[in-house]
């Protein structure tokens, strides 16, 4: 019985809610011209490979050898590099569509 008078109590004063006017946009794509951005070469990495190795006390560890640092911080390099590109590339785009959307709205005479 307690638990009927609960749900009753939901169910009335739900329904002396009104829900509010939900406004329906619809969105347009359009093409945006840009020339193609070909500035990001690929990372082609070097070979690292780990060595385990044993320490005095008993421990197991992982280990780079000379050679392999030098991969390391080639490859390390190579990332930082095709990021600051990615970067580069996407900030050329947002000016593109910057632009193209500027153009836009001053031919529709719209304001900016």
């Amino acid at each position: 019985m307690k638990y009927l008078l609960i749900l009753l109590m939901l169910f009335l004063v739900g329904c002396g809610h009104t829900p509010e006017k939900i406004v329906v946009t619809e969105y347009v794509l359009v093409d945006v011209e840009c020339p193609d951005y070909s500035g990001i070469s690929g990372i082609r990495p070097l070979p690292v490979v780990f060595v385990e190795g044993n320490t005095n006390d008993g421990y197991k560890v992982l280990g780079l050898r000379g050679n392999m640092y030098s991969n390391l911080s080639i490859n390390s390099a190579e990332v930082m590099r095709y990021i600051k590109e990615q970067k580069l590339a996407i900030s050329y785009y947002r000016k593109c569509i910057e632009d193209h959307n500027s153009t836009t709205l001053n031919e529709e005479g719209e304001p900016e």
